[in-house]
C-alpha cells in the first residue's frame, strides 16, 4: 500500500542518521539529535504543504473568476431536448 511508504522511509532513514552521529556522544544525546532532525523535517514538510494549500486556494479563485459557472440544466431544457430529438428522428 502507498499509505505506509512515508513511514517506511522514515524508519529506514532514522536508523542511518542515528548510526552516522558521533559515536562518543551518549545514547540519550544521540537519540535526541536524531529525533530533532526528524521533527525538523516534519515541520519543513508541513510548511511546504501549507504553502501549496494556500497556492491551490488562490488558483481555484483565479479559475472561478476566469470561468464563471454555467447556469446548469433545468427540467425544461431536458424535456425540450428530448422532444426535439424524438421529433427529428
Amino acid at each position: 500500500m502507498d499509505l505506509f511508504k512515508g513511514s517506511l522511509v522514515n524508519l529506514n532513514t532514522i536508523h542511518r542518521i542515528y548510526d552516522s552521529l558521533d559515536k562518543n556522544s551518549t545514547g540519550p544525546h544521540r537519540i535526541g539529535t536524531t529525533l530533532l532532525i526528524a521533527v525538523s523535517t516534519c515541520v519543513i514538510s508541513l510548511i511546504c504543504a501549507l504553502i501549496l494549500w494556500s497556492l491551490d486556494i488562490r488558483r481555484r479563485k483565479v479559475i472561478q473568476e476566469d470561468n464563471p459557472p454555467d447556469e446548469g440544466l433545468n427540467i425544461y431544457t431536458i424535456v425540450l431536448f428530448c422532444c426535439l430529438t424524438n421529433f427529428i428522428f
